[in-house]
């Protein structure tokens, strides 16, 4: 199982990819020893070879592949493989790397996989923690210029939006709207009038929590203790 393999063909790296996750599934003594002559003794082995397999299919930039470790990631991550904090601390990385290299179609890949994994939780802090990560990429975004990552997050807070009221998820939809309400004080900071419409238009749903549909809301300052963004951290 050389990792030469992972950069041949596509098949072969979604292959090696579903095979590790699937000795990480499993974690039994019997199957981890197949792997002894390739370095590959333990669980820890395991996932450190996962996550490398990780930087290998993002290098790679085949979205098909980095869709599938995605998926596995969070597939790992829901059976408690991996631990919930490492996802995000490495949606948040994937999510900056896409933001830095203006890459839409890799940032609404990684949105879109983390907004399913999210979809599925129902536990508050769980949900709290993911909201702020969504903020760290909000602010990462806005402070780049990324407009294109901007409104396509703002989707996404829609999108929230309608699965936290349909689920009567009430605290994280309290929680999802200061996400929306960070949004547009990053815009305001950023100077930007046009954006700063764009987004308060985009999450004025999401900005009426309390099923008042009223007018958005208007933001004509930005609280002194709005610093710049740091490593992702829950919400309100």
């Amino acid at each position: 199982m050389a990792v030469k393999r992972f950069m041949k063909e596509r098949a072969e790296r979604a292959a090696l990819i579903d095979e590790v996750k699937g000795v990480l599934l499993d974690g039994s003594p019997k199957r981890l020893g197949r792997y002894r002559k390739y370095g590959l003794e333990s669980v820890d082995d395991f996932y450190g070879f996962f996550m490398n397999l990780g930087n290998l299919a993002f290098h790679s930039g085949d979205p098909e592949v980095i869709g599938r470790f995605l998926g596995s990631l969070f597939e790992l991550a829901g059976s408690g493989v991996v631990d919930g904090g490492e996802v995000l601390g490495r949606i948040h990385h994937y999510g900056l790397r896409s933001i830095h290299e203006f890459d839409i179609d890799l940032y609404e890949l990684i949105l879109g996989s983390f907004v399913d994994y999210v979809c599925g939780l129902r536990e508050t802090v769980s949900l709290n923690s993911c909201l702020g990560v969504l903020r760290g990429l909000a602010q990462g975004a806005i402070s780049a210029g990324f407009e294109a990552g901007v409104m396509a997050l703002v989707r996404v807070l829609a999108r929230l939006d309608d699965h936290f009221e349909a689920e009567g998820l009430l605290v994280s939809r309290f929680y999802l709207g200061n996400v929306a309400i960070a949004m547009v004080c990053f815009a305001v900071r950023r100077g930007d009038e046009s954006l700063r419409n764009r987004v308060v238009d985009g999450v004025g749903e999401v900005l009426s929590v309390d099923g008042d549909r009223s007018p958005a809301v208007e933001v004509e300052s930005v609280p002194a203790s709005e610093e710049a963004a740091g490593p992702p951290s829950p919400v309100g």
